[in-house]
């Protein structure tokens, strides 16, 4: 008997592990201007990414701007 209900806890794990919700998590993006200012967003992709650092505005007075997946990183795109 005592083994039928740690069977039977054991399963109720295991199945609600297996239909436990799915989120769908979004990245987080780093702009880096030139003055050394950040900007922080996100997005579910990297074409989501660069399409939305694209059609912003960024930058002023001749600085550049870089999209990064990380702070510090290689850029993925650059705006000037």
């Amino acid at each position: 008997m005592k083994a039928l209900r740690i069977f039977s806890f054991v399963a109720f794990l295991a199945l609600g592990s297996a239909i436990a919700p799915q989120t769908a998590s979004a990245f987080t993006y780093y702009v880096t201007l030139s003055d050394g200012t950040q900007y922080k967003f996100e997005a579910s992709n990297v074409e989501e990414a660069i399409n939305f650092f694209n059609h912003q505005k960024w930058t002023t007075n001749g600085m550049e701007a870089i999209l990064s997946k990380r702070p510090n990183s290689g850029e993925i795109a650059r705006q000037k």
